[in-house]
């Protein structure tokens, strides 16, 4: 036999004993790294879950004054051209028509997750209502219109189609006529 087996009692190498203590120290801080980064993950998460989900459809978290409310930008900035001036007729030369750049966004509880993820999932429907309600009118009588109607009218229509809660209030962040 040419390997010899070390009696008990009889002592390891140095070097080898340090390279086991700096194995092991090793694999403690990893140990403490990964239990302390899932922690963390799961107490910074526990509150966010709601927001997360709007995550994809704005740059970042956008906290109100109020706790618990976020602000929901995934309907985006929308460019609408206007109907022509005059009885709504949309023929003519197109450069009689104006267009509108418009961004609308709402709060909402971001703790409430199925409404959340409601929201999220009518983005779709809530640019479709403003364009079909800006576009069937012109310049003119957009800016004869108050804001307030306007945003009652959107509003109304937005809350037509939620059925796990309503909004309660919209602003226009952008509300720009290009002629």
């Amino acid at each position: 036999m040419t390997g010899r087996r070390k009696a008990p009692g009889q002592a390891v190498p140095r070097p080898l004993l340090l390279l086991y203590r700096f194995l092991l120290a090793l694999a403690l801080m990893l140990g403490v790294l990964i239990l302390g980064g899932s922690l963390y993950a799961v107490f910074r998460g526990s509150g966010g879950a709601g927001s997360q989900a709007a995550a994809g459809n704005r740059t970042g978290p956008e906290e109100t004054e109020e706790p618990g409310t976020d602000i929901f930008t995934g309907i985006g900035r929308l460019r609408i051209p206007l109907a022509a001036p005059g009885n709504g007729d949309t023929g003519g030369t197109g450069s009689e028509r104006a267009a509108l750049v418009l961004s609308i966004v709402f709060p909402y509880p971001v703790r409430d997750r199925a409404f959340t993820e409601e929201l999220n999932s009518r983005a779709g429907d809530f640019r479709r209502i403003a364009r079909e309600y800006f576009s069937a009118r012109s310049a003119d009588e957009l800016r004869a219109t108050d804001e307030k109607n306007m945003k009652a009218d959107l509003l109304h229509a937005y809350n037509a189609v939620l059925r796990l809660g309503k909004i309660e209030t919209l602003y226009f962040n952008d509300l720009l006529f290009f002629e």
